[in-house]
């Protein structure tokens, strides 16, 4: 078995696009399998966006995936199911987003099953593995071999879970899905072999691929070795050593990489093929994952040299069994390389076959990067592009790199479609000739649901005919986080609060304009109740849906439109409006009371409520906050940045600020902070601004004949109709 060590480094040959289109079947009762295309899916793990040089990487070198882009389709909006391995890759599988599918989280099996001796002198889990995904829904290698073709996966399972002292023995419920309370006695039913699997090689558990140099890897192959279901295959060279639980530096004596071994397992599966059926392979492979330890040949030799003096060593978690290492940025940059040549490898391969002219690859990752093992993605992420990493439904937790080079695929595109991983189901479907649609959101129905839309048309360059998402959605329980993107419009939600971005103007997220745009904060708050159903398992907070009255909030005020005014969460302050209830006023979480401004001197405005037509007034001391008939406070607005929809009051030019202080019906206060100050303790209050007119509420003469409201002497007069009334509605004569 081949090893990358001390390989030298030129680009990988890649095979150029052939010019003709996919090729069909002529139907799908499994004739002709040999005109539709092969399709493999290289789902890397852990890779950002920008850990690529196609995608703006400039410390590592990957010029296979260069040239894969290149010579084929690269998507800049493409999205991962999940910010997290095991839901994200249940979204790939399951055609379903995580709002639906039945994994939403890394729920793990192996605990409390862990046996000492099992491997010579070292100690293993007897249950291995994460929740099992629902054996009554259908997932994408079952449906591909439903269709004909043979199915190989290679690298991480996640979607089961397996008992070494009960490997074929499996329990399900009344609906025939996996019985997790039997885990003990059994292995998952939804393992390789039984999910629509004809050859397996790898990790079934994503916990044990943490290490690259475990006691054993898992397989299934009846082809080759005759299995009848997933096996144990014993790696007795590094059995020898101890294990990397151990935390022993006899750990790096352990030869056998399982980086190599599951893709060179991937290499003799396509080596396997004939041509006369079609293929589908899935290479889950484990790389750039932590740890951050690989054979120390003269890919890590030359990252060390290039890093000298930026580097730093990481001291080993091995609970979690990520290794120590004595240069991390090294590790790292050397495993993007070590992956960007066993991609020329595959490639390599496909042409020795001459099976690359019918061959669609698709590489990917499962979330943005890490930052576990000692990663450091803020190192690598020069430009600092995308806000958030792995666990994060910012977009580095989820943007990632996304590349189609095959027959039919424009050569040389780059394309900005919006695509998440419960796309892939129906797309595969369709570019293979078959009926995608019975897989996607066209025919989904809440018994039977699946949320992808096939994107083969643009995969085909034929974006015109291209249907689009009205809305991309994710949740993720371990950070309680959920999101949105909704064209251009992103809502991140953390523990029920919802914020939004404008990702055409703010791609690194770092401005939430919710209060700006509360109607679309709430059509999305909307679509989230909708498409949320309930798991008792994977728990998250769903964001209230926020009231909206039709207002537009703005930093700028006029004569003639009225307003509520909405303090801003601020220095453990709740949100609260300005109210005015008979005359009293005070702050409340339910909508406030309209206001009209009164133009007083040098840009400066008296507030008044609609309500009892009293004004906003501090007291002589300007320390707190009366309710006067007569206008006395001239406020001044001011905003923190231009475009900021947050402003603040003061009183004139002074720097006595209007502030929400928290508890009590008097809530108001009159306060020094400065808005500008590192504790920002100042209230910033959302000028909601209507459209119709301020019903009359305005400064009039005494004794005018007009309609208003007006004073005479110290009492406020409202006159309707010319009739006039005190503020209790009484009429006065």
């Amino acid at each position: 078995m081949t090893k990358v060590k001390d390989l030298l480094l030129p680009a990988m040959g890649l095979l150029p696009l052939t010019a003709g289109a996919q090729t069909q079947a002529a139907d799908n009762n499994g004739e002709r399998h040999a005109e539709r295309p092969n399709i493999i899916f290289i789902l890397c793990d852990d890779m950002g966006y920008g850990d690529l040089g196609c995608y703006g990487q400039q410390r590592i070198e990957t010029p296979n995936l260069d040239r894969m882009a290149a010579e084929g389709m690269r998507f800049t909006q493409a999205y991962a199911g999940s910010p997290v391995s095991a839901p994200s890759r249940a979204s790939f599988m399951t055609g379903q987003h995580t709002g639906h599918t039945h994994v939403r989280g890394n729920r793990e099996y192996w605990q409390s099953a862990f046996r000492g001796n099992v491997f010579g002198s070292n100690g293993d889990y007897m249950i291995i593995g994460q929740e099992p995904y629902l054996m009554t829904h259908k997932i994408i290698p079952e449906v591909m071999k439903e269709a004909g073709y043979t199915t190989g996966m290679f690298g991480k399972w996640a979607a089961g879970y397996y008992n070494m002292e009960h490997p074929n023995t499996y329990a399900v419920d009344a609906e025939g899905n996996t019985d997790t309370s039997k885990s003990a006695q059994s292995s998952s039913a939804s393992l390789p072999h039984k999910r629509g699997i004809d050859c397996y090689y790898g990790y079934i558990c994503q916990f044990q691929a943490h290490t690259y140099y475990p006691n054993f890897l898992n397989r299934y192959d009846p082809e080759k070795y005759g299995d009848e279901y997933v096996v144990v295959d014993t790696l007795k060279q590094n059995i020898q050593h101890k294990d990397v639980k151990s935390g022993d530096k006899d750990y790096e004596n352990r030869e056998q990489y399982t980086s190599d071994l599951i893709h060179q397992y991937a290499l003799d599966w396509i080596d396997r093929q004939d041509g006369e059926q079609p293929f589908f392979g899935i290479f889950t492979y484990t790389l750039p994952h932590a740890e951050l330890w690989q054979p120390q040949d003269s890919l890590v030799e030359k990252y060390t040299k290039r890093f000298e003096g930026q580097d730093a060593s990481y001291g080993g978690d091995f609970g979690s069994w990520y290794y120590r290492n004595y240069g991390k940025h090294a590790q790292f940059a050397a495993m993007v390389n070590r992956l960007d040549i066993q991609v020329g490898e595959i490639f390599a391969k496909l042409e020795e076959k001459g099976l690359a002219d019918n061959t669609l690859v698709i590489f990917t990752s499962d979330n943005g990067p890490h930052t576990e093992g000692g990663a450091d993605p803020a190192w690598f992420n020069i430009a600092d592009l995308l806000r958030g990493t792995k666990r994060s439904t910012h977009e580095g937790g989820i943007r990632i790199p996304f590349i189609a080079k095959g027959p039919g695929v424009p050569a040389g595109t780059v394309n900005d479609h919006q695509l998440a991983f419960y796309d892939v189901m129906p797309t595969l479907l369709d570019y293979a000739g078959l009926d995608g649609s019975q897989y996607s959101l066209e025919a989904s129905t809440p018994e039977r649901c699946y949320d992808g839309i096939s994107f083969k048309e643009t995969l085909t360059g034929n974006d015109a005919e291209q249907e689009k998402h009205e809305f991309l959605y994710w949740e993720f329980h371990e950070t309680n986080m959920m999101a949105v993107r909704m064209g251009d419009w992103k809502l991140v939600v953390q523990g029920g609060t919802p914020r939004l971005y404008d990702l055409s103007k703010d791609l690194h997220e770092n401005n939430d304009v919710a209060a700006q745009h509360p109607d679309v904060v709430k059509e999305m708050v909307e679509i989230i109740h909708r498409e949320h159903t309930e798991s008792s398992m994977f728990r998250i907070t769903l964001p209230e849906v926020p009231e909206y009255d039709g207002s537009t909030v703005v930093t700028s005020v006029s004569e003639d439109k009225t307003y509520t005014l909405e303090c801003q969460p601020n220095d453990g302050h709740s949100a609260r409006f300005i109210a005015d209830n008979d005359g009293a006023i005070n702050g409340q979480t339910s909508k406030g009371s309209k206001f009209c401004f009164n133009p007083a001197a040098e840009g400066s405005y008296y507030i008044q409520s609609l309500v009892s037509g009293k004004y906003i007034n501090a007291n002589d001391a300007q320390t707190d906050i009366s309710f006067d008939a007569t206008p006395k406070t001239a406020w001044t607005l001011g905003k923190l940045n231009a475009g900021d929809s947050y402003v603040y009051f003061t009183i004139g030019n002074t720097k006595k600020y209007l502030n929400n202080h928290q508890g009590g019906a008097d809530n108001l206060r009159v306060a020094s902070h400065n808005p500008i100050g590192a504790n920002n303790k100042c209230s910033l209050w959302t000028l909601h601004e209507y459209d119709e007119d301020p019903a009359g509420v305005r400064r009039v003469e005494c004794g005018a004949e007009e309609d208003g409201v007006f004073l005479s002497g110290s009492q406020i007069v409202i006159r309707h109709q010319g009739v006039e009334y005190n503020t209790g509605g009484q009429r006065l004569e």
